[in-house]
């Protein structure tokens, strides 16, 4: 990366990968980078209209919605973004999210925005909402356990879809994963983390979750672990180098 930045979010986009927003040593940044999978490059792209962390994004019809987050003083906002990568320009979207808050994951499943945990005023949020991008209507649905900073994944395998929240924070390091179906909304248990962490980033690949870096008690960690769906957990090699508020 061109400089060291923490907190953003890393987007997948035609040709590569958008680098949004974050915190450097100064504070929360506006800064929006491409980075070209052909030939290694850095772009600079429009900024964002204000600096932002701790955010939550989804990718829906060719672009990027950019949801809630901590803007410069720590001040958060309920006000969404709209990124339009072919244009290279932001607007504001048609819809807020219901309360002003940060530390969030959101998954997109059909037209349906699945919005978890995260912070309003410090205090956990004990729901979790949907937004239907169609009309911009917003519904609340159950949330089993409140956390922030932790990591979501989307598995989709054949017509069976959930996702996946590992880890995070409520008042300590988590340790608890949780799987919720959207289609019957309703949650259900899984293998528990070796470790309480937060600040890491949960990905699925193929049949495989994966859980990466992130915060160990308090500790930076490099370390990988990675579950055959619906199975217990297993290390992976670690990373080259220890990192949390990955992007």
């Amino acid at each position: 990366m061109p400089d060291p930045r923490w907190g953003g979010r890393a987007v997948p986009v035609e040709g590569g990968v958008l680098l949004v927003g974050g915190e450097d040593e100064a504070g929360p940044s506006d800064v929006v980078q491409f980075f070209s999978a052909q030939d290694g490059s850095w772009q600079e792209r429009h900024p964002l209209p204000y600096p932002l962390r701790d955010f939550a994004v989804v990718s829906f019809g060719g672009q990027i919605y950019i949801m809630g987050g901590r803007t410069a003083m720590d001040s958060a906002t309920s006000k969404v973004l709209i990124y339009s990568p072919e244009v290279d320009s932001f607007c504001f979207a048609p819809f807020e999210l219901p309360m002003k808050m940060y530390g969030m994951e959101a998954q997109l499943v059909g037209e349906k925005v699945y919005i978890f945990g995260g912070l309003v005023d410090s205090i956990y949020i004990p729901r979790g909402y949907i937004v239907d991008l169609n009309d911009f209507s917003v519904d609340s649905s159950d949330l089993n356990v409140e956390r922030s900073y932790f990591g979501s994944a989307l598995s989709q395998q054949g017509s069976d879809t959930s996702i996946y929240l590992t880890g995070g924070l409520w008042y300590d390091y988590l340790s608890s994963v949780e799987r919720f179906d959207p289609a019957e909304q309703t949650w259900s248990g899984y293998f528990e983390l070796p470790e309480p962490r937060a600040y890491h980033v949960s990905i699925i690949h193929g049949d495989t979750l994966m859980v990466i870096g992130g915060e160990i008690e308090g500790q930076v960690t490099s370390s990988v672990l990675f579950s055959v769906l619906d199975g217990p957990w297993y290390p992976f090699p670690p990373m080259f180098y220890s990192r949390a508020g990955l992007m």
